[in-house]
């Protein structure tokens, strides 16, 4: 048996997980209520309680983030051109500018609004708020699927992207890449286990290519043999990704995110849920009366 095999997978997943996706994963999982995963119970009295995950795990930045995608987003925006105003031949318009009549102006919003229903864009925008709220960043990758445009939020924890020199704000490329663990069975000896697996996808102004994926070697810094399995050349001139970092003004310019909305309050999230679990602990073992007898010989059976 090899080196890598008798290595534990896990260990390897997260020799492959940058400070960065492992920064945005823990910020989802507080999303998600999942933060406290592989911790001790907490009524494993043989463990600190500190170090025991909380019974009681309150979705409150889930539930802040519901809440403010649902003011702002309950309805879908009103995208419109104004079709009730002609802008045709307005005498202080620039030069650059161009109006529309009436008529172009009608004729525009029905084509928005049939992109905006094909493209389900209020689900879209929900969705991606959402993951701009809890981790820093959205990232939309636009496409065209079975004849009609789709809108498919990509997991920032995932992707690299390069911007444009002369806009930052444009995407370049961006390579989706992550590990992963995955069920395999030793063909030798018929074992079952799990391995440590990596995909990788690439996105230009040309092409769409996604690989075959590769067990993951030990070493991070070695890079693993990549096979093409599908490469898709849209030539559209430029990379079909939108990159939306939340609150990015607050965040230095050598940061490509933006600001979770609970990224500074984990501590006291932690201090929450472990206030709220230990109440109830206390419910349990003292809200129940305890039969005891008193002034009998131990093992007395009435």
């Amino acid at each position: 048996m090899s080196q890598q095999q008798r290595l534990d997978p896990r260990t390897i997943q997260r020799a492959h997980t940058p400070p960065r996706m492992a920064r945005l994963d823990l910020l989802e999982r507080y999303v998600t209520g999942s933060q406290y995963e592989g911790m001790p119970s907490w009524y494993d009295d043989n463990v600190p309680l500190f170090k025991r995950g909380p019974d009681i795990v309150y979705p409150i930045v889930e539930t802040a983030i519901s809440s403010h995608v649902s003011m702002g987003l309950g309805k879908m925006p009103v995208l419109t051109s104004a079709p009730d105003e002609d802008d045709e031949e307005e005498e202080d318009a620039d030069e650059d500018d161009f109006g529309l009549n009436e008529k172009d102006s009608k004729a525009l919003d029905r084509g928005v609004l049939k992109i905006a229903k094909q493209a389900s864009l209020h689900d879209a925008f929900k969705e991606l708020l959402r993951a701009a709220m809890g981790q820093k960043t959205a990232v939309a990758l636009l496409g065209i699927s079975n004849g009609k445009l789709t809108i498919t939020p990509l997991l920032a924890k995932w992707c690299k992207p390069v911007f444009d020199r002369d806009d930052p704000t444009v995407v370049k490329s961006i390579e989706i890449k992550y590990p992963y663990l995955e069920d395999y069975t030793d063909p030798a000896s018929r074992k079952k286990s799990k391995r440590c697996m990596l995909f990788r996808r690439e996105i230009n102004d040309t092409a769409d290519v996604k690989y075959e994926p590769v067990e993951a070697p030990r070493d991070p810094n070695e890079e693993p043999k990549w096979t093409v399995a599908t490469a898709v050349t849209h030539d559209l001139g430029f990379c079909p990704v939108v990159w939306y970092p939340l609150l990015k003004q607050e965040t230095g310019v050598q940061d490509i995110d933006g600001r979770a909305v609970h990224e500074h309050l984990l501590d006291e999230i932690n201090g929450f849920n472990v206030c709220l679990s230990q109440k109830h602990r206390a419910v349990l073992y003292n809200g129940d009366p305890v039969i005891v007898e008193i002034g009998v010989e131990h093992g007395f059976n009435p």
